[in-house]
C-alpha cells in the first residue's frame, strides 16, 4: 500500500520536482509555454482512447475469478489502446495545426512540433496505463516499481540531454517525456509476453469504451478546474503571466498528487472491502476514507511554506510575485479531496453517468466563471 502511494506520487510529481532545473534553464515565456503543453497533453489523455485504462479499475473484478479471461482482457484493452491511440495522433497530425490558432493567442505556440509532439506523448501514457492500473490490481508490486522507476528515470534524463546539452528548451522538454515512455512501452512488451495481440476481444473492449467514454465529460470538467485556467489566462494576458500561474498550479498540485497517490495506493484494498458488499469490514473502509482526506491536508503548510519562499528553489525573481496567491490557491485546490473520493465510489458502482451529470452542472459555472473573471482579475 506504502509503495503504490509513493511510487503513485513521484510519477507526476518528478515535473514539480524538476521546477529549480526548468526555471534556470527556460524563459518565462519558454516555461508558461511547457506547461500550456502539458495541459494540452493531459486533455489529450482523456479523449485518446476513450479512457479504456479507467475501466481496467473496476471491470478486471469482473473476470478475476478466471485466469484466462483476466489475461484476455488485458491484452484486449493493452492492444485495443495502442490502436485506438495511433489513430487518434493521426487525425491530430491533420486538425491539429487548425485547431491550435483558435485556442491559443500567442503566435509562439504551434502545433508542430509541441502538440504533436504531445498527443503523442498522450497515447503512449494511455496506453501504458492499462498494464500499470492491472498491476495494481493484481498487487505485483516488483514489477509496477520497475516500469516507475524506468519511466522517472528516463524521462529526467533524456530532458536534461536534450535541455542542457542540445539546448531544445521547451520541444526538448516534451521530447523527453515522448522517449521516456517509448522506453517504458517497450518494456512492457517484453517483461508481459502476448499482451500485444492482434485477436483483441472486441466484446471486452466495447464495455470498456462504453464505461470509459461516459466518464468523458466528468474528466473534461476535471481538467478544466486543475489546467483550463491557464488556457483561458493565455487569451487574456501573455505566457509569463501564464508562467506565474503554472507556478502557483505547479505547487498545489502536490495536493492533487498526494490525494491521487493515497487513492491510487488504497484503492485496491478498498475495493477488495467494497466488492464483499456487506461481508466487507466496514471499519477498514472508514479508515481508508479518512486516510485519503487526511494525508493531503498535511501538505498544505509545507505548500504554502515553499509558495512564499520560492527563491530558495529559483533564481528567478519574478516568481516572488506567487507569494499573495499560495494560501487560497491551497485551499481551493484541497477541496478536490472530496470530490476525488465521491468519484472513485462513483467509479466502483460503475455509475459513470451520474460523475458525468454532475460534472456538467459544475461545466457551466466553470466556464461562466473563466470568461467573465479571468480577463477582470487575471490570476485572482
Amino acid at each position: 500500500m506504502f509503495i503504490y502511494s509513493v511510487l503513485g506520487f513521484l510519477r507526476p510529481a518528478v515535473y514539480i520536482l524538476l521546477f529549480p532545473f526548468y526555471t534556470s534553464h527556460l524563459t518565462e515565456s519558454e516555461y508558461g509555454l511547457f506547461n500550456l503543453m502539458l495541459d494540452v497533453g493531459a486533455f489529450a489523455m482523456i479523449i485518446a482512447s476513450f479512457r479504456i485504462s479507467s475501466a481496467m479499475l473496476t471491470y478486471y473484478y469482473n473476470y478475476v475469478q478466471d485466469r484466462t479471461q483476466v489475461k484476455s482482457y488485458l491484452s484486449s484493452s493493452f492492444s485495443a489502446t495502442l490502436i485506438i491511440g495511433v489513430v487518434t495522433v493521426g487525425i491530430f497530425y491533420f486538425i491539429g495545426p487548425y485547431l491550435f490558432p483558435l485556442i491559443f493567442k500567442a503566435e509562439e505556440i504551434t502545433f508542430f512540433p509541441y502538440g504533436m509532439t504531445v498527443v503523442a506523448y498522450a497515447a503512449m501514457t494511455e496506453t501504458g496505463m492499462v498494464y500499470l492500473t492491472y498491476l495494481k490490481n493484481e498487487k505485483e508490486i516488483i514489477k509496477y516499481s520497475i516500469l516507475i522507476l524506468v519511466q522517472l528515470i528516463t524521462v529526467v534524463f533524456f530532458q536534461v540531454l536534450f535541455i542542457s546539452y542540445f539546448d531544445m528548451n521547451t520541444f526538448g522538454a516534451l521530447l523527453g517525456m515522448v522517449v521516456g515512455w517509448s522506453l517504458v512501452l517497450i518494456s512492457m512488451v517484453i517483461m508481459e509476453k502476448g499482451m500485444l495481440t492482434t485477436k483483441i476481444n472486441w466484446s471486452m473492449v466495447r464495455k470498456s469504451i462504453k464505461f470509459g467514454a461516459a466518464l468523458i465529460p466528468y474528466l473534461i470538467i476535471y481538467w478544466l478546474m486543475l489546467r483550463g485556467g491557464r488556457v483561458f489566462l493565455e487569451r487574456d494576458s501573455n505566457l509569463e503571466v501564464v508562467a506565474l500561474f503554472a507556478v502557483i498550479m505547479v505547487l498545489t498540485r502536490l495536493i492533487i498528487l498526494g490525494i491521487e497517490a493515497v487513492i491510487n495506493g488504497l484503492r485496491p484494498f478498498m475495493f477488495d472491502q467494497l466488492a464483499l458488499g456487506d461481508k466487507g469490514n466496514k471499519s477498514q473502509i472508514g479508515l481508508l476514507t479518512k486516510m485519503v482526506i487526511i494525508v493531503p491536508l498535511f501538505t498544505i503548510p509545507i505548500i504554502v511554506l515553499v509558495g512564499t519562499n520560492i527563491l530558495l528553489f529559483t533564481t528567478n525573481q519574478s516568481y516572488i510575485e506567487i507569494a499573495p496567491y499560495m494560501t487560497f490557491a491551497s485551499l481551493v485546490v484541497f477541496a478536490f479531496t472530496y470530490v476525488k473520493l465521491f468519484y472513485q465510489q462513483l467509479i466502483f458502482a460503475k455509475r459513470s453517468d451520474l460523475a458525468s451529470f454532475l460534472s456538467f452542472i459544475a461545466l457551466i459555472f466553470l466556464i461562466v466563471g473563466f470568461i467573465y473573471l479571468i480577463p477582470i482579475y487575471q490570476i485572482w
